[in-house]
């Protein structure tokens, strides 16, 4: 596994790339994009302003379905989508499967989180917008591309 410091694509500051690198990159490109890969080119993962649509513009519940633990997040249309509280694996273990949910977007951080992605995080309590590390492995929910 690498680190900030061996990156070679989506680094703004020359502290976190390989050898000085940086790019302009702030969107993950299709081909690095695990929804648009496994899912198609119609399909990818959700940028920062439609996490954030999604977090400010839904009604947004601590339930369950199916017997699995999540956010049911409910648009004034009423649709609807559900999030599980899937947990997220660190290297070969899963951690907090039941009680906590974690999903990339495709849009990296800004200062000083210039290589961390933004994601979106819920629990019981919470549900808020933040930024982490690239090399947790977080869920995605694809989105149709517009």
């Amino acid at each position: 596994m690498g680190t900030k410091q061996t990156l070679t694509r989506y680094c703004f500051s020359s502290t976190c790339g390989y050898n000085g690198f940086t790019d302009d990159l702030k969107e993950l490109l299709p081909e690095d994009d695990a929804a648009t890969v496994n899912w198609g080119e119609e399909w990818q993962t959700p940028n920062f302003e439609q996490t954030n649509e999604l977090y400010d513009n839904t009604t947004i519940v601590w339930t369950t379905q199916g017997g699995v633990y999540g956010r049911l997040c409910t648009g004034s249309n009423g649709n609807s989508i559900f999030l599980p509280a899937a947990g997220f694996r660190s290297d070969t273990s899963l951690t907090n499967d039941g009680s906590g949910g974690y999903y990339w977007s495709r849009s990296r951080g800004a200062a000083p989180w210039y290589y961390s992605p933004y994601y979106l995080f819920i629990n019981s309590e919470y549900i808020f917008l933040t930024k982490e590390e690239r090399d947790y492995g977080f869920s995605i929910r694809p989105v149709r591309k517009k």
